[in-house]
């Protein structure tokens, strides 16, 4: 019995001091990447996903392309122009709902029992880029206008940063929500910032997180070591992984966080990760000297 309590103890211990090295590494005080280590991670993603353009066209999900469609039109990339709008020509039906994230001002009518489907954040997202007063009656859209509605798991969960998302294309799109949408952004910034400054694990939301403070103008928000962490997490071929290599194992294997518990893997690209990673950058790049001097 003793030997139990020793071994709980040593682990509770190690745990404690891995945790207190992880938030020391993830708050201290760094420099902001300079704009050359920026635009060449910018760079090195881009020809990421040219590279794999004919695999991550098959994919389906939208707001990813939103992501890479708006990174073209800030950074006027030709190639990802290009291949953004390739990707509505091929994979988005003229009459789909889809077409809002590329037009807000799309003429498609918005059927919610069609929509039963989409999860409660793609809902909440649609709402915003269209303003559809039929999707603003409905229960699910009122629901999300409350800073609590991620209560539930405010750490590991992106419902945050999803939120912030759809409040970002109501205030674009100047929706009739727009008073309740900014009351809904100060707490939303509030929270993804306090998320990333307790939850050091880096990969797919940790990155989520830092692009929506960039998208929402929040630089005062942002700490220059979020940003130098994600610099460094990007891939030899220029891709992010959802993944938080600790150490090695051998073999390529890495001891480290994947998205909920400890795990052993190889690092590998991940393309929600590196899209979302892309926009980050190009916004990064775009709003340099508003970073720089804050």
């Amino acid at each position: 019995m003793r030997w139990l309590f020793l071994s709980i103890g040593l682990t509770v211990g190690m745990s404690l001091l891995l945790a207190s090295f992880l938030l020391y590494q993830n708050n201290r005080s760094v420099p902001l990447p300079d704009r050359t280590d920026l635009t060449n991670a910018y760079n090195k993603s881009v020809a990421w996903v040219i590279e794999n353009q004919v695999e991550l066209l098959q994919g389906d999900n939208s707001v990813l392309w939103k992501f890479l469609y708006e990174s073209a039109r800030i950074t006027k990339d030709p190639e990802l122009t290009k291949l953004a709008q390739t990707y509505i020509k091929e994979r988005i039906h003229p009459r789909s709902v889809k077409q809002y994230y590329f037009d807000p001002y799309a003429a498609i009518r918005i059927d919610p029992a069609s929509l039963e489907h989409f999860p409660d954040y793609n809902l909440f997202m649609l709402y915003g880029l269209s303003c559809s007063p039929t999707l603003e009656s409905l229960p699910l859209i009122q629901k999300q206008f409350s800073d609590d509605f991620c209560f539930w798991n405010p750490i590991a969960s992106p419902c945050t940063t999803h939120q912030l998302i759809a409040v970002k294309f109501i205030q674009k799109r100047q929706c009739d929500t727009l008073a309740a949408a900014n009351e809904l952004e100060v707490a939303l910034l509030e929270d993804i910032t306090r998320q990333l400054t307790i939850d050091p694990r880096m990969g797919d939301v940790y990155i989520q997180r830092a692009m929506m403070l960039m998208v929402s103008g929040a630089y005062d928000n942002i700490k220059p070591v979020w940003i130098r962490k994600i610099v460094d997490h990007q891939l030899a071929d220029g891709s992010w992984t959802n993944f938080d290599p600790l150490f090695s194992v051998g073999n390529d294997l890495f001891f480290g966080f994947s998205y909920w518990l400890l795990d052993i893997r190889e690092p590998k690209a991940n393309f929600h990760t590196t899209a979302q990673a892309v926009y980050l950058m190009a916004l990064l790049i775009d709003s340099y000297d508003d970073m720089a001097h804050n």
